[in-house]
């Protein structure tokens, strides 16, 4: 993978279809990007309550096993929200 890993929590949804298609980034990637990002930003805006890092992380990890076989449920499989 190739994408710059604080860059992919700042992408669009429809950025980071592209790349999952093209095999350029991963739902996994993509979701530690954004873990990563509450865990630097959380402290000062305090959005999240609650977060559940390790069930993000599967999901992520199921969504990507699906692009690499070429079924995705959807385009946007694995973006994270």
């Amino acid at each position: 993978m190739t994408q710059e890993t604080h860059d992919l929590a700042l992408l669009s949804a429809t950025e980071l279809s592209a790349l999952f298609r093209a095999r350029k980034a991963s739902p996994v990637e993509a979701t530690r990007a954004v873990l990563a990002q509450i865990d630097a930003l959380n402290p000062v805006i305090n959005a999240f309550c609650w977060l559940d890092p390790e069930q993000a992380l599967a999901s992520a990890r199921a969504s990507e096993d699906r692009w690499q076989r070429g079924e995705p449920k959807s385009p946007l499989d694995g973006v994270t929200a």
